[in-house]
């Protein structure tokens, strides 16, 4: 059960990992249920579950990650203050939020925009020379196919598009995983372990490996 629910909660907290297009960090939180186990972008409005909600605020570079605790009053939490199980999970996810952090989000991570329609994403590469790319957060169908390949697989698959122009300027567009085997683009089989994928340490990587000349992020 704890594990199931890192796994959730991982997904739901990708946003965590943007930075601005000068690699500076940005702060983000997020909210924990201290009752259910449950993140979730905003607290619950509801009365009765008010005071299970918990910040979890992220402070970091992509080196160096930092997670800390506060009450709905921004007041500091200690973990030992948590129910056994509740801080298991807390344990557990922001365990994974670092290694994830640490092993792929590094600075040749480039801009990441917020979620985009397939026209403006292709408006806004429009007369640019070819290896331009962006890379965007992904609509609410492929986060759900990442969850559910999360918890097929038993890890963390953080998903990504990505839209390059390649020869003659033609945009194409890939979904991309991060997970702790690497990054990869997504196939039709649900099986992350099948010879099918190749898997790159690092976002550039992959990224040289579908476009061998000089590339440049959209910012």
């Amino acid at each position: 059960m704890i594990k199931e629910q890192v796994i959730r909660n991982v997904i739901q907290c990708q946003q965590l990992w943007l930075f601005n297009e000068r690699g500076e960090p940005l702060t983000k939180s997020v909210f924990f249920n201290a009752r259910t186990g449950e993140f979730a972008a905003v607290a619950s409005d509801s009365s009765l579950d008010a005071k299970n909600w918990l910040q979890v605020h992220f402070q970091s570079t992509p080196s160096q990650p930092h997670f800390y605790l506060a009450n709905t009053e921004g007041l500091s939490i200690s973990m030992t203050q948590l129910d056994g199980m509740m801080a298991e999970i807390l344990k557990e996810t922001l365990r994974a939020l670092e290694e994830l952090v640490q092993a792929h989000f590094r600075s040749d991570l480039p801009y990441v925009y917020p979620f985009m329609e397939r026209q403006e994403v292709e408006e806004a590469l429009k007369g640019k020379q070819a290896g331009t790319y962006l890379i965007h957060a992904p609509d609410a169908t492929l986060q759900t196919i990442a969850q559910s390949l999360s918890e097929a697989n038993q890890m963390i698959v953080i998903p990504f598009v990505l839209t390059l122009l390649e020869e003659e300027k033609q945009p194409v567009q890939y979904l991309v995983i991060a997970t702790k085997r690497g990054w990869t683009i997504l196939q039709d089989l649900p099986d992350l372990s099948s010879k099918i994928y190749q898997y790159y340490p690092n976002f550039a990587s992959l990224l040289a490996s579908l476009f061998p000349r000089e590339t440049h992020s959209l910012n």
